[in-house]
């Protein structure tokens, strides 16, 4: 089952980690000319395999839990289950095989060794794959040599032609040059050591405290929220809704809310919330008027660390 998932993340990803194993690498090759000169080969990506990189990062589970609608945890025990399959038909000295990807076998020594796939098949490879390598002839090669070396000794000509007077403007102009530099680095310079410098010190400024002012709109409540001076960010007070606006940030999903709490209370994040759709109690971290707007928070490093695959669910 998670075979189909390790090609689908190695296509769009450097780094795909089978927890307690390792990790899949993908590294890109440009394109290149064979030593001979004769033929151009397409760019490329090859695949690794990393067996020091086995600490789950949580994006397998995630897309398997996407592709399901199962839960995270769920998720999580079924690639469990694989890998140990997967590490007892190592140990009994059997390879383990990764359609368009590669074979993983044990060797006498303990240690893995990873035999990957040629390029043309490669899950990792697939959008280079068809690019075509491309046969340079022997005439092309010469025709374009010729042009150059043709190009240079043209240039060479016409500094030998160029006139004496040509010649000796130009080093009068670079003479003249380094005498002006010469000149400027030993002028020296006074400086006043007494003058009354500005104060740099930056002006106190005051802010009043955040307010928020009630206005009725046919039977709800606007309030108008003015940042605080010491963060300069703006505070929603409590008992107002968030999550009104439609777009929602999602970070889990689950079938009931029990499991939603669990997950909640088990991230530790106040900012994470739960949203209630048909069939599907959404955990959410960040809400909107618009999916930019929702999306916003994706654009963080720390958070897109911590929820890598967070995405975008619009409430209908």
């Amino acid at each position: 089952m998670i075979t189909d998932h390790l090609q689908y993340l190695i296509m769009h990803h450097d780094c795909v980690v089978l927890p307690g194993i390792g990790a899949f690498l993908a590294r890109y090759e440009s394109a290149r000319i064979e030593p001979d000169g004769t033929i151009m080969l397409p760019p490329r990506r090859l695949t690794g395999f990393n067996a020091e990189l086995s600490h789950d990062d949580g994006l397998l589970a995630g897309s398997i839990a996407r592709a399901t609608g199962c839960g995270y945890d769920v998720a999580a025990a079924e690639v469990s289950r694989e890998v140990e399959a997967m590490l007892r038909r190592m140990d009994a000295g059997m390879p383990v095989n990764f359609p368009r990807i590669g074979t993983l076998a044990r060797l006498e020594s303990g240690a893995l060794e990873f035999v990957p796939v040629p390029p043309s098949v490669s899950a990792a490879n697939a959008m280079y794959a068809a690019f075509p390598s491309v046969a340079l002839s022997e005439a092309a090669v010469r025709e374009s040599a010729a042009k150059v070396l043709e190009v240079d000794l043209a240039s060479r000509a016409v500094r030998r032609r160029e006139p004496f007077v040509v010649r000796a403007l130009k080093y009068t102009a670079a003479a003249a040059v380094v005498i002006g530099v010469a000149l400027t680095a030993s002028t020296p310079i006074l400086v006043n050591r007494h003058a009354d410098f500005a104060s740099i010190s930056a002006p106190k400024i005051t802010v009043e405290k955040p307010r928020y002012i009630p206005m009725a709109d046919e039977g709800r409540e606007l309030y108008i929220v003015r940042p605080d001076s010491a963060s300069s960010m703006a505070t929603v007070p409590a008992g107002v809704a968030e999550d009104g606006a439609g777009y929602y940030l999602v970070v889990a999903s689950f079938g009931n809310e029990r499991d939603a709490a669990r997950f909640i209370a088990e991230r530790g994040d106040s900012q994470l919330k739960i949203v209630k759709g048909e069939r599907r109690c959404r955990v959410y971290a960040h809400s909107g008027a618009s999916f930019v707007e929702a999306a916003a928070p994706a654009s963080d490093a720390a958070f897109s660390s911590r929820y890598p695959d967070a995405w975008v669910y619009k409430k209908r």
